[in-house]
């Protein structure tokens, strides 16, 4: 597979982001997953995701962050998203 013998590029080309999937990363190991797993999720997300990101500040100085999941397995990718 591509994605096992090719992650490492995103760790060249792309470091910040490649450390952050990294981080993910070892908290899924456990469960079988690889680094590579995670790249290729990650940009699998990438090409498919085209969300929208409104972020507001509020009258007491709080922050709003809102996102659209526009994209066509959201059911699956839900089951993986933080709301805070």
């Amino acid at each position: 597979m591509f994605f096992e013998y090719g992650s490492w590029i995103w760790g060249y080309t792309q470091s910040e982001k490649y450390q952050e999937i990294e981080g993910i990363c070892s908290v899924l190991k456990p469960f079988g997953y690889t680094t590579s797993d995670c790249v290729l999720v990650n940009t699998l997300y990438e090409l498919e995701a085209y969300c929208t990101s409104v972020v507001s500040r509020k009258a007491d100085h709080s922050i709003i962050h809102g996102r659209v999941m526009d994209f066509d397995f959201s059911d699956d990718m839900r089951k993986g998203t933080y709301n805070a």
